[in-house]
């Protein structure tokens, strides 16, 4: 798989006040069990470039409502691409192919335990296993024996330590008011790699911290609790800035 839109990047410290701002929530309506997202788009800004990268992702579901297929369409002039997911007892095959073209890209296969929880992917980098303290992630081994090894309080991850490169290592913080649901951070990232949320903690993402750079998550959430909006503002260590806005659509499904 083209890894390029799985490299969503980590959070910025903004004011107290846009924090407060993006607290708002709509407790008259609970989250609709029965809506899944249709489709979103993601335009990335950056202070070291004016150009704007304009990307859609489009899906598809099969009749146990889970993703068929995602079609990722770029105005930077590089190919679009087509993923298609397809389930076999424990195993989930991700195949890429560019648009139009039957030619594959890449093949990767996620292996699932007993819970429906990926314990191990196959890859062209390698392979890499996952353990699990309850629905969380505790520990990611690759094949070269590096891992990140997961903390987590009250149903939410709070570190992950990379075992060849402290450089690597994240902080997380969320919000307290706010239940995870489609459109957190953390769940767009593993939505466009496995199909489902692979990090489900229990509430939305507000700060990861890393010692190269820091992402904070702003979420505009509509009267039924459902993010329309994520915005990500990531910082380096040089100041640079890259900002990427997400606006979902939904659709129904019984």
């Amino acid at each position: 798989m083209n890894k390029q839109f799985l490299r969503f990047s980590v959070l910025i410290f903004i004011s107290v006040s846009i924090f407060i701002s993006c607290k708002k929530t709509h407790p008259l309506h609970a989250y609709p069990d029965n809506m899944r997202i249709n489709n979103f788009t993601r335009v990335t800004t950056t202070s070291t470039s004016s150009s704007i990268l304009n990307e859609t992702f489009s899906f598809s579901y099969d009749g146990y409502n889970r993703v068929q297929k995602i079609i990722h369409v770029k105005n930077d002039g590089s190919s679009n691409l087509v993923s298609t997911l397809t389930y076999s007892n424990d195993s989930i095959f991700d195949t890429t192919r560019y648009v139009n073209l039957a030619t594959i890209i890449e093949i990767d296969t996620f292996i699932t335990d007993q819970k429906g929880l990926i314990s191990v992917t196959h890859e062209p980098a390698g392979a890499t296993s996952y353990d699990y303290i309850g629905k969380l992630v505790s520990r990611r081994t690759f094949s070269n024996g590096d891992n990140y090894l997961y903390t987590s309080y009250n149903a939410n991850l709070l570190k992950a330590t990379y075992s060849a490169d402290p450089a690597k290592n994240i902080d997380y913080t969320y919000y307290t008011d706010k239940f995870n649901r489609p459109g957190d951070y953390l769940q767009i990232t593993s939505f466009l790699k496995y199909g489902y949320n692979f990090y489900q903690n229990d509430n939305l993402i507000w700060h990861t911290v890393s010692p190269y750079q820091t992402t904070t998550v702003d979420y505009v959430i509509d009267a039924d609790n459902k993010i329309t909006r994520t915005t990500a503002v990531i910082a380096d260590t040089a100041g640079a800035l890259k900002t990427e806005v997400y606006d979902f659509q939904y659709e129904q499904y019984k």
